[in-house]
């Protein structure tokens, strides 16, 4: 509800209601507790243990995995002494050739796509697919390709690991891919190498998943976002989307001094997570 509240306080044009859900989720963020009542208020940063050759890694967030990874084998180093030093400098990823003669055929935003996504692997991608394949999935930039090589390759035990982990496709359509799941089915049952009584059991557990953890909660259940946003504006009531306060010039000052706070706030992170912090 407080997400719906601040999307119609940010943008009422939109005229965005719970009826343009078309998922819902929620994650677990690892930090450090010291005790403070408030969890929120703990500290995002990560910290890196050695005890008796043992190597922890705790909390932290996913912006920070490349000072997360240097942290981590410089206090490991001792250990293997003729490891090299580690190079805070060093390209994230591996240059990809964007001339690939696999991926030509392609027309230019989908190549691009693949490229990014898959490296050096894009043209192991194109090769495994069908023609009719690239083809975006409705309403998503995910072509069917994908989902056959991610049954292929990417190591799916499941049926949620394919559409929620690999492809993020149960997010992107309409309770969780229902309508599409006939022609999932039959592009990567057969990569997954299961039979009729593995898929229907692999399906009904998902469809079950989906509703369950993907789904909006029940109505009566969700606290009236339009009362949470009038009461955040000082009104007593909104009658629906079009009677949003238009107080574009105050929201537009508060978002100019949230955005300049924030960059403050990445600079001073970004050197002070520059130097490595572990806990012996």
């Amino acid at each position: 509800a407080y997400l719906m509240a601040a999307i119609a306080a940010q943008f009422p044009s939109l005229g965005l209601t719970l009826d343009d859900v078309i998922a819902t989720f929620a994650g677990v963020r690892p930090v450090i507790g010291t005790g403070k009542d408030d969890p929120s208020q703990e500290s995002r940063d990560h910290v890196v243990w050695v005890e008796d050759g043992l190597l922890t890694v705790t909390g932290g967030k996913m912006t920070t995995f490349r000072l997360i990874a240097l942290d981590a084998l410089k206090a490991v180093r001792p250990f293997l002494p003729t490891m090299p030093e580690p190079d805070d400098n060093a390209p994230v990823l591996d240059v990809v050739d964007l001339a690939l003669p696999a991926v030509q055929g392609l027309d230019e935003p989908l190549r691009r796509r693949l490229l990014g996504r898959y490296g050096a692997e894009a043209p192991l991608l194109v090769a495994a697919a069908q023609p009719d394949e690239f083809e975006l999935i409705p309403h998503t930039k995910t072509v069917w390709a994908e989902l056959r090589w991610a049954a292929r390759a990417e190591g799916a035990a499941h049926l949620d690991d394919l559409l929620l982990r690999r492809t993020r496709l149960g997010i992107l359509v309409k309770e969780g891919g229902a309508a599409l799941l006939p022609r999932i089915r039959a592009i990567c049952q057969p990569e997954l190498g299961w039979d009729d009584a593995r898929w229907a059991a692999e399906e009904a557990a998902y469809r079950a998943l989906v509703r369950c953890c993907y789904a909006l909660p029940p109505r009566d259940s969700i606290p009236d976002w339009r009362t949470m946003l009038a009461q955040g504006n000082g009104e007593t009531a909104v009658a629906g989307p079009s009677a949003v306060p238009q107080k574009r010039g105050k929201e537009t000052a508060v978002v100019v001094t949230l955005t300049l706070l924030s960059a403050g706030f990445i600079a001073w992170r970004r050197w002070s997570h520059s130097r490595p912090r572990f806990a012996q």
